[in-house]
């Protein structure tokens, strides 16, 4: 007969069961699971490692990163490309090329 897991074996299963993998957590900021991965490895990223060597994510922890990754964008998101303070698009009058003429 099987037996019966222990307490301590069924909260740990309910507490992975409840974290994130990187592909998770890439879906839901936007990024590839290998960046997740990267940003754990550099300390970015607090993560759990299961005995497998596994990284799981706390879903609190990745909506702050999500917030703080989405605070910046209306900003950029709002910028249509024109010039700030009415700056026409006109040359300088240097020359920016940086290659050989040909």
């Amino acid at each position: 007969m099987g037996r019966s897991p222990k307490p301590a074996d069924a909260a740990d299963r309910d507490l992975a069961r409840n974290y994130l993998t990187p592909a998770e957590v890439g879906r839901i900021v936007g990024v590839a699971p290998t960046t997740v991965t990267r940003w754990a490895r550099e300390g970015r990223l607090p993560c759990l490692v299961t005995l497998g060597g596994h990284r799981r994510f706390d879903p609190a922890v990745v909506e702050l990163l999500k917030k703080n990754l989405v605070r910046g964008l209306p900003e950029a998101a709002s910028h249509d490309g024109s010039p700030e303070d009415g700056a026409k698009d006109e040359p300088s009058g240097k020359d920016t090329h940086k290659g050989p003429v040909r």
